[in-house]
């Protein structure tokens, strides 16, 4: 159906821009290689002979044209990506590639799904299709809430909707926008001499932590650590 046509494209989409992207597979090839290249003058020296590959490919003789195998290797990786998606286009009858950039505002407020991935960092760009919807979801970090999406051109208006899912018909960057939480906090008697006492209301289940600082910034005691924080509410 419909629905998993789009899922099954995107999800080759995703597969193109992380474990099959060119650097990751370049990286894997250099690895390989180093592992490799102390044998390699020994396996010629043993299993080395004349016979050439009649396919033109895999068929070194020596340490020489085995690194130029590894070469040829790195240039298929280096052009696969543009011929594996002009497959996928034709065959699905999609538009074009376009370019996805995703950013979070301020930075490190939250992080962004899209499609089955979440970028390790951001901003992050990736490669889809115009012609395949794909769905982004907006994930606030602890502290922080979503409030909208804005892009340059295909988000106007603001999207309040920490999910959308539209087809992407040009190269864009999609920002989300968070805020931190606002926590109800007071502490009594201020100033104080040798004891206090603290409220605070969280919106939500969360951890905390809560630390004691002078007027000059001076950390003067920490009341509940990270490493004893508890889920308050």
């Amino acid at each position: 159906n419909t629905e998993f046509r789009h899922q099954f494209i995107n999800r080759y989409a995703d597969l193109m821009n992380t474990v099959l992207h060119p650097n990751n597979l370049s990286k894997l090839t250099y690895k390989i290689r180093d592992n490799m290249s102390p044998e390699m003058t020994r396996h010629f020296a043993m299993w080395g002979d004349t016979t050439t590959n009649p396919y033109g490919f895999g068929g070194a003789l020596n340490f020489s044209e085995w690194n130029e195998e590894v070469d040829s290797m790195l240039s298929f990786i280096k052009m696969r990506s543009a011929y594996a998606r002009d497959y996928v286009r034709q065959e699905f009858s999609l538009i074009k590639n376009v370019d996805v950039t995703l950013d979070v505002s301020p930075a490190g407020a939250g992080t962004i799904k899209i499609s089955t991935i979440i970028p390790d960092s951001l901003p992050w760009t990736g490669v889809y299709f115009d012609g395949n919807p794909v769905g982004m979801t907006a994930m606030a970090n602890p502290g922080y809430k979503f409030l909208y999406w804005k892009s340059p051109n295909l988000i106007a208006q603001s999207n309040t909707n920490s999910y959308i899912n539209l087809n992407i018909t040009q190269n864009e960057t999609f920002t989300a926008y968070f805020v931190p939480i606002e926590y109800t906090f007071n502490a009594y008697p201020n100033p104080f001499t040798n004891s206090f006492t603290i409220n605070f209301l969280l919106p939500k289940d969360q951890q905390v932590s809560v630390k004691l600082f002078s007027i000059v910034g001076q950390r003067i005691a920490t009341i509940v650590s990270e490493s004893t924080a508890q889920t308050w509410g």
